[in-house]
């Protein structure tokens, strides 16, 4: 998601993210210090899962 200026907006609470390697999609659910990136998923069998990843591991998925 871009700004008006094209410019990257920070990841936030509630944004839908992805692996930069690929896997499942994941909703940020914190923020941790040093921009620790905490997510929820659930696997392919429904069971829910939470990690966290380095910002830099991850990227935006846009659902519009």
């Amino acid at each position: 998601m871009s700004g008006d200026n094209g410019v990257e907006l920070p990841l936030r609470v509630g944004d839908i993210i992805e692996l930069n390697s690929g896997g499942p999609r994941m909703l940020i659910v914190d923020i941790a210090a040093a921009g620790t990136i905490i997510a929820a998923w659930r696997d392919s069998s429904g069971m829910a899962s939470e990690g966290s990843f380095l910002g830099r591991c991850v990227h935006r998925i846009d659902l519009i």
